[in-house]
């Protein structure tokens, strides 16, 4: 149902499909960026590869240059999709050339509160599960 609304708003204004492919894409690079900027950090502090990384692929010394164009592009390409430019979301109103910012905001920002919200529940039950009953 939601595919369909999402089609028949795109038949009435073509810019709302540039804002909702863009929040897509925008929401794609973000996990990218959620590996490859803490496996750079690591790299930087000597911390990867581990001892313990055995025979896996190894890129060697290109590791760290790879890495570091990896987390430039992931960057950059969030930035180019989400900027407000006008040519892209017209200029006309202001909820279409922000509509890639507030709505990847809006999203992270939901999807943040839901991590913390059931991170404590899931240590609550973990730390229950934990405890010897008194039955045994």
């Amino acid at each position: 149902m939601l595919t369909i609304v999402l089609l028949l708003v795109n038949m009435g204004n073509q810019r709302v499909f540039y804002i909702l492919t863009s929040v897509a894409i925008i929401l794609f690079y973000l996990p990218y960026l959620m590996v490859t900027g803490p496996m750079l950090v690591r790299r930087l502090r000597g911390g990867w590869p581990g001892a313990d990384h055995g025979p896996y692929f190894r890129m060697g010394r290109w590791g760290l240059l790879v890495n570091v164009v990896a987390v430039v592009y992931g960057a950059a390409m969030i930035v180019n999709l989400a900027w407000p430019r006008a040519s892209v979301y017209g200029s006309d109103h202001w909820y279409y050339q922000w509509g890639a910012v507030v709505f990847t905001a809006a999203i992270t920002a939901v999807g943040g509160l839901l991590y913390l919200r059931y991170r404590q529940v899931s240590a609550v039950r973990g730390a229950a599960a934990a405890q010897p009953s008194a039955e045994s």
